[in-house]
C-alpha cells in the first residue's frame, strides 16, 4: 500500500491526478446524461427509445420498475451516441464486419422463429460488403438473392388472382393500372456483397414470381431488372452504395417504364421527356443503411438529381379519404389524376408525378384501397413495391385475398 504521507511531492501529484481523471471519466455518463453534451448526431434507431418510468405507486408497478429503468437508462446513457459511433467506425473499417449483430440463437430456434415468423434472419440487419457498399439484410433478402427460399404452386396462383382482379376492377371503370417492382440491391449490385454470400444454382424466388406473372397476358406487372441493369452497364449509379434504394438515376427509369404502360393503356397519359428536366447536383450524407449504424455522415455521396421543370407550379393538396403523406395538384391543370400506393421507393418517384398528373395523390406503405380509388376516380392507379415485399407476402395473407368475391380487388 502507498503511504501517501511520506510519499514524494511528485508521486502525490501523480496519484492525485490519477484519481481525478478516473473520476471524471465514471462521471462522464452521468454528466452527460445531466446536461446532454454528446458532439455525436441523434442515431436513427427506427424505433423509440425507452422512456423514464413513472414513480411506482402499486405494488405491480414496482416489481416492473427496475426493468423498465433499466431499459431507459440503457437508451440514455450519457455519450451513447459517441460510444455506438466509435464501435460501428471500429467494426465497419477495422474488421469489415456488420456492427448490427444478428441474435445469437441455435439453428433449432431459427428454424422455429422462420416457420412461425418468417422474420427471423441469420445476417445482420445491414451487411458491410466490399468497397464501402452496404447492404440490406432483413426481410430474407439474401437467401432469396442465393436462391434458398421457394414458392407454393398456390401462392403464386393466387398472386395471379389478386392482380388479375384488381386490373379487372380498374379496368371497368376505365382506369389505367400499373404494378411496379423495385429490384432489390443485391440483384443490381452483386459484385460488392461479401465473397461469402454466392447464390447457388437454384432460382431466386422473385425470378419464379415473374415468371408466373408473365404465365397469364395482360397483367401490368413492371419488371424493371432489366432496365435498371441496363443503366449500370452505362456506368450510371442506379442505387447508392449505403442506401438500399435507387437514386434518382435509377428512379427516372421506373418512372419512365411505369409511364410508358399506362401511356399504352391510356394515351392521354404521357410521361415527361429527358428536356422537360432539371439536373441538380447535390452532396449528401449516406444513406438509411449508413444512419443504421450510425455513420451516416461518414459516408457521403454526390447524387445527380433529376426535377421536372414545370416542378414550380406544383402545390401542396388535400386528400378525400384516409391520410396520404403526399398530394398535390398542378396550377392551370385539373387532368389526368393519379393514385399511388407504395412503400419507401415510391418516395423518390413523388416528384415526377406530381409535376405530370393534374392531381397525384400518395399512399405509402398502404394496400390497394377500392374505398380511395371511388372517392378520387383516378385515371390511373399505379402500385409500386420493392422485391424483398413482393416475395414476403405469406400464404394466410394470400389465401385470404383468394376467398375474396372474383370481382373484389
Amino acid at each position: 500500500m502507498v503511504d501517501f504521507q511520506h510519499a514524494n511531492p511528485t508521486r502525490r501529484v501523480s496519484a492525485a491526478m490519477i484519481t481525478l481523471l478516473f473520476v471524471a471519466w465514471v462521471g462522464l455518463p452521468g454528466f452527460d446524461l445531466v446536461f446532454h453534451v454528446d458532439p455525436a448526431p441523434q442515431l436513427n434507431e427506427r424505433r423509440a427509445l425507452a422512456e423514464r418510468p413513472k414513480v411506482p405507486t402499486t405494488l405491480r408497478e414496482f416489481y416492473a420498475w427496475p426493468g423498465q429503468f433499466e431499459r431507459y437508462f440503457n437508451d440514455h446513457l450519457g455519450f451513447r451516441n459517441s460510444l455506438i459511433r466509435a464501435n460501428s467506425f471500429a467494426m465497419v473499417y477495422g474488421f469489415q464486419k456488420s456492427p448490427l449483430l444478428p441474435p445469437v440463437v441455435s439453428h433449432e430456434a431459427w428454424m422455429r422463429e422462420t416457420q412461425t415468423s418468417g422474420t427471423q434472419s441469420l445476417y445482420p440487419r445491414v451487411v458491410v460488403g466490399r468497397n464501402g457498399w452496404l447492404y440490406f439484410g432483413e426481410d430474407e433478402t439474401l437467401d432469396d438473392y442465393r436462391g434458398l427460399r421457394g414458392w407454393e404452386d398456390s401462392d403464386l396462383r393466387n398472386w395471379t388472382r389478386r392482380l388479375g382482379n384488381r386490373l379487372d376492377w380498374l379496368k371497368a371503370r376505365g382506369i389505367a393500372y400499373a404494378y411496379a417492382v423495385a429490384p432489390n440491391k443485391h440483384a443490381v449490385y452483386p459484385e460488392f456483397l461479401p465473397e461469402s454470400l454466392t447464390p447457388t444454382s437454384r432460382q431466386p424466388k422473385f425470378t419464379k414470381w415473374m415468371e408466373a406473372m408473365e404465365s397469364q397476358p395482360g397483367l401490368p406487372v413492371l419488371d424493371l431488372h432489366s432496365q435498371i441493369l441496363a443503366e449500370k452497364a452505362k456506368g450510371t449509379p442506379v442505387y447508392f452504395p449505403t442506401d438500399s434504394h435507387w437514386t434518382d438515376q435509377g428512379g427516372i427509369i421506373a418512372y419512365r417504364e411505369i409511364m410508358d404502360s399506362l401511356h399504352r393503356q391510356n394515351p392521354k397519359l404521357k410521361g415527361l421527356g429527358q428536356d422537360e428536366m432539371t439536373e441538380l447536383r447535390k452532396r449528401i450524407p449516406g444513406g438509411d443503411l449508413a444512419e443504421m449504424i450510425g455513420l451516416a455522415d461518414m459516408f457521403p455521396f454526390d447524387d445527380l438529381q433529376y426535377w421536372p421543370a414545370n416542378y414550380g407550379k406544383v402545390r401542396r393538396g388535400k386528400g378525400l379519404v384516409g391520410k396520404p403523406s403526399f398530394v398535390s395538384e398542378v396550377d392551370g391543370q385539373t387532368t389526368p389524376t393519379v393514385v399511388i400506393f407504395h412503400d419507401s421507393f415510391g418516395v423518390t418517384l413523388w416528384k415526377y408525378f406530381a409535376a405530370t398528373f393534374g392531381r397525384c395523390v400518395c399512399y405509402p406503405y398502404e394496400e390497394f384501397d377500392p374505398a380511395i380509388i371511388e372517392a378520387e376516380k383516378p385515371d390511373a392507379v399505379i402500385e409500386i413495391m420493392a422485391e424483398r415485399h413482393v416475395v414476403n407476402m405469406t400464404a394466410r395473407g394470400l389465401d385470404a385475398l383468394a376467398k375474396m368475391p372474383a370481382n373484389t380487388p
